[in-house]
């Protein structure tokens, strides 16, 4: 917290945790800042690949949150270089199941479900607005 200015992964006061999309979309909206702060908890032979993977990870959400079409095939290429990229410099990280679903099925939801247009329109944000109210 004191390196971020927030919350994360810290039980809410509505019973979920404080790892939301709000805390995801500024990881990747100051990418410097973010870096830095995740750089100083890794050694050093690390850094490089972190942000290889952090680059990779935020075009991937950008074009997957989109509304515009998307041309999935380099999408797919580009989600299963970035799986690849991870397993192989991290092969003792555990994929967590939604980013094995972002980079591993992204491309072919967006192509088969949404007419190769990005998956905005889909976002989880609506539905979890609604938690509060539920």
């Amino acid at each position: 917290m004191e390196k971020t200015g927030m919350k994360i992964d810290q039980p809410s006061s509505d019973g979920g945790t404080t790892s939301t999309g709000k805390v995801a979309r500024n990881c990747f909206l100051d990418k410097n800042q973010f870096l830095y702060w995740v750089c100083s908890l890794i050694p050093t032979e690390y850094h490089e690949n972190i942000k290889v993977i952090h680059t990779n990870l935020s075009v991937c959400l950008r074009i997957h949150n989109s509304d515009r079409e998307i041309n999935t095939e380099r999408l797919d290429i580009l989600c299963k270089d970035t799986y690849e990229y991870i397993v192989i410099r991290f092969p003792w990280a555990n994929i967590s199941p939604t980013l094995h679903k972002l980079l591993a099925h992204s491309s072919e939801l967006i192509r088969t479900c949404n007419n190769s247009h990005g998956l905005k329109v889909f976002s989880e944000e609506a539905v979890e607005v609604s938690n509060k109210l539920v």
